[in-house]
């Protein structure tokens, strides 16, 4: 189910979360979340920004302890956090692997 696009500036919600959107699922169990990536700009201290990619065009996010089960009254909140390896940005070849981690609050 798509939402609209989202511009997400990681150093503002660095101690803070932010709300991506909410959506209405069908009925049934869900175990991962995949969102589609279409660039990431890194800003560096002093120096220009750069323009990666994710490879795969995605970041597919598994939900732990065998994910959640939705009803036609029930509602379900879940944090996801992102990471990125340090060492991917600063050698700065273009491509970032992300890390995603869910949690259901």
């Amino acid at each position: 189910m798509p939402i609209s696009t989202q511009t997400v500036d990681m150093m503002t919600i660095l101690n803070v979360s932010k709300v991506l959107g909410t959506m209405k699922f069908s009925s049934g169990k869900y175990d991962s979340f995949r969102f589609n990536v279409t660039g990431v700009t890194v800003d560096f201290v002093n120096t220009v920004s750069a323009a990666y990619t994710v490879p795969s065009g995605s970041l597919k996010v598994p939900i732990p302890n065998g994910g959640f089960q939705i009803t036609a009254t029930s509602s379900a909140t879940v944090l996801l956090t992102l990471s990125f390896n340090d060492h991917e940005i600063l050698a700065m070849n273009g491509h970032l692997t992300p890390v995603a981690k869910a949690t259901v609050l």
